[in-house]
């Protein structure tokens, strides 16, 4: 045995043993490069599906966004008093809200987001990127939960004062102003986070 250590050059040792550490050295980094990569593959994929997922959010909200105006000015401008409304006139602008096809309610998606913020590779998106992503998201469920609530829970008193005649009060509450608020804040942040997901996809 002695012997045998005599035979063996400590230099020829010492680089051997140089060789062994480098290469597990070299094998963690190219394993961490490679799970850097997937990360960031998954990253990006994430926030090119958010981007989708607000186009098609946001045009949703831009074509009802009129039609909330619209009606709900209407309604404030046609029932808001106590004159009395012809039955025609009624029926026509009261009875489709009744069946709830009046107020259009916003059922954005959240799919996208939802899968990103369950993936581990979330934490690789950039904080700030994050939260304002979150913003997003909360005003968007804000302005979905405000239009259904305006759906629900808006009040109509009828009295009739002849065959073809009602007096009409209406009871839109604070939501029906909320809704147009919130509504315009949420175009405005889907804008400005198109914006910052397309820079973000051009400096990767």
């Amino acid at each position: 045995m002695k012997e045998l250590l005599r035979r063996v050059d400590p230099a020829d040792l010492v680089v051997e043993v140089f060789s062994i550490v480098l290469a597990i050295l070299l094998a963690l980094a190219v394993n961490q490069w490679q799970d850097q990569r997937k990360t960031q593959a998954e990253v990006r994929q994430s926030l090119s599906n958010i981007a989708n997922e607000m186009r098609s959010n946001r045009r949703m909200l831009e074509e009802l966004m009129p039609h909330h105006q619209h009606i709900l000015a209407g309604l404030t401008r046609d029932f808001s008093s106590a004159a009395p409304v012809s039955a025609s006139a009624f029926f026509s602008k009261i009875g489709p809200i009744l069946e709830r096809r009046g107020i259009g309610v916003f059922s954005p998606e959240a799919f996208a987001w939802n899968v990103a913020t369950s993936q581990p590779s979330v934490n690789a998106i950039p904080y700030d990127l994050r939260v304002s992503l979150e913003r997003v998201y909360d005003q968007q469920r804000w302005c979905e939960d405000i239009a259904r609530r305006l759906g629900d829970d808006f009040h109509i008193g009828v009295t009739d004062l002849s065959p073809n005649f009602y007096s009409v009060t209406l009871d839109l509450s604070e939501d029906a102003g909320d809704l147009i608020i919130n509504e315009h804040e949420l175009d405005i942040l889907y804008a400005t986070m198109l914006k910052k997901l397309a820079a973000v996809d051009g400096s990767t």
